[in-house]
């Protein structure tokens, strides 16, 4: 027997069969370099799996220099590519805050701010299925005119390409720019087009695509020169305006308005939600407007109210593409006060009116704070909503569904989906093969500095565990379970006959022992204090896992 390493956190050379871990505290690690790893960003692989990006602080102990990296995982949690990821851009220059999107083969497109120049810059490159860069090494410039481009949003354009879409300083203030590239990385839109170049500064840029190839733009907009309006554009493909120079007005009543968000109304429109102070100059409300295909207000000028409880409404997020009938809006809530923000949500109907309770219904409030909202359609006519959470006293990632009728169809308190010790936080994530649903997050289990992890539910919010990777019901037992230090396990001997992995997790989902094993009974050797604890069996052709617990 061959013993790898013990009591330490440590990651198994042989992450080539991984598959996607069951508990919450240990979840998939995409990337445990040293350094931080932070601003992680993803999409769908269109295998069932995703594709993951990442800011990388690996070659600078300070943290101060980031490259772009990212890695695929399977439909299955198997990791595709190189451990800790491939290489997107490793120029000397910092390069952060990344964005992806498919590009309709299994690949991705990925757009980043770049600081190779004097002035931050967006630089895009294209990985195929295989981990194989397609564009120049180190990318291609998307704009490199002497000011600076922030905040990129990346789309995919139906086509096999990409169209990003950024604030850009070329104005003195900031305006609206975008530039369409094809799957070679060619500039479609030569020079990029305005998209708004009004007075004042327009910042905060979010996009949709339908099928029919029209691009809606919406942005926080401030060429009234007091406060913050919304105002939205669309596009055809060949980067034209297709509404009124510099866009329509969505809300430009007094008070600030901002943090809007998008989703396509499932009509040839959008719905649009944003939080509003045009009641309170100390708090915002959350407002939501439909605007049709030709650009007109659906709804009440200046928008329809969502919620305008007590106090504060913030972090609002919003799916009509998929929801059954209208548009499902989730948001941060302070009105139980700010010791205890909460999450809320509600349906407006495709007529902008409130469908669930008056100021919507509770998602999340366990004690503490709950924060961060972020949806997905359930692919059923629902949304997932996920959030940040701190009931624990850290920062874990927890997630509920809820259907059009507003019934929460997952455990009362959340499902946990990043529950380790330490902060979980940053997360994203998408729904994958109907209402699967894949995350990303940074975390900082090993207390130091923040990694990357997944995790994957499947529609009734249970974990998706190690699967087997064959027909057959291989198993693992463990005895005495409970016990009192010292377990035995007897694995079935269709998985033995080659090495295996076996690996140790404790509740907080450090990994403590890892050990190569061919004999189908095994022994701890370490004494274990009392607590739950997790294992993983895996070999090339199989793999099981399960929990046991040590008492006093």
């Amino acid at each position: 027997m061959k013993k790898i390493f013990s009591i330490a956190l440590i990651s198994v050379t042989a992450t080539s069969f991984a598959q996607w871990n069951a508990s919450p505290a240990v979840n998939n690690a995409i990337c445990t370099q040293l350094n931080e790893q932070t601003n992680v960003s993803i999409a769908a692989d269109l295998k069932g799996g995703a594709i993951l990006v990442w800011e990388d602080m690996r070659t600078d102990p300070n943290n101060l220099v980031g490259d772009i990296y990212a890695q695929r995982i399977s439909s299955a949690g198997n990791i595709m590519w190189q451990t800790n990821g491939v290489p997107i851009c490793t120029d000397a220059a910092h390069q952060g805050t990344p964005s992806i999107t498919t590009d309709s083969l299994g690949g991705a497109i990925i757009v980043w701010q770049d600081r190779r120049g004097a002035n931050r810059n967006l630089y895009a490159q294209h990985i195929d299925s295989s981990g194989n860069i397609l564009w120049a090494v180190n990318g291609i410039g998307v704009t490199l005119r002497n000011y600076d481009q922030q905040r990129a949003k990346i789309l995919n354009d139906g086509n096999k390409g990409a169209i990003v879409l950024w604030q850009d300083s070329i104005g003195g203030n900031p305006n609206i720019y975008g530039q369409r590239l094809d799957y070679n990385g060619n500039a479609l839109w030569p020079g990029g087009v305005p998209i708004c170049t009004s007075n004042g500064a327009q910042v905060n840029v979010r996009a949709k695509i339908n099928a029919a190839g029209d691009i809606y733009v919406v942005w926080q907009d401030k060429r009234n020169l007091s406060d913050y309006d919304i105002w939205a554009q669309k596009l055809n493909l060949s980067g034209a305006p297709q509404w009124t120079l510099n866009g329509n007005p969505v809300c430009v009543i007094g008070g600030a308005q901002s943090n809007q968000k998008i989703s396509l109304d499932g009509g040839g429109g959008i719905i649009i939600a944003w939080q509003d102070k045009r009641s309170s100059v100390n708090n915002y409300d959350i407002y939501a407007q439909r605007i049709s295909s030709a650009g007109n207000p659906v709804w009440a000028t200046n928008g329809n109210v969502v919620c305008n409880a007590a106090n504060a409404q913030t972090g609002v997020e919003i799916t009509a593409q998929g929801v059954s009938n209208g548009a499902i809006i989730s948001w941060k809530d302070y009105r139980l006060g700010s010791a205890n923000t909460d999450i809320y949500a509600q349906m407006l109907n495709l007529s902008g009116a409130r469908q669930w309770a008056i100021n919507g219904i509770v998602i999340a409030n366990a004690i503490n704070n709950q924060t961060s909202p972020n949806e997905i359609t359930d692919g059923a006519g629902g949304v997932i909503i996920s959030y940040q959470d701190s009931s624990s006293g850290n920062w874990d990632i927890k997630s509920q569904r809820v259907n059009a009728a507003g019934t929460l169809l997952w455990a009362s308190a959340g499902v946990g989906v990043g529950v380790a010790v330490g902060d979980q936080t940053n997360f994203n994530l998408i729904t994958v093969n109907g209402a699967y649903s894949i995350y990303a997050f940074q975390d900082l289990r090993n207390g130091l500095d923040n990694d990357i992890y997944a995790y994957k539910l499947d529609p009734s919010g249970a974990p998706v565990g190690i699967i087997q990777l064959t027909g057959n019901k291989e198993t693992a037992e463990v005895y005495p379970n409970p016990s009192s230090g010292i377990v035995t396990f007897t694995i079935d001997s269709k998985i033995t006959g080659k090495e295996f992995v076996i690996s140790i997790y404790d509740a907080m989902g450090r990994k403590l022992i890892s050990e190569e094993v061919k004999n189908s009974s095994y022994t701890l050797k370490e004494k274990l204090t009392a607590g739950i604890y997790y294992y993983t069996i895996l070999n090339q052709e199989k793999s099981v896992s399960g929990k046991f617990v040590i008492e006093n």
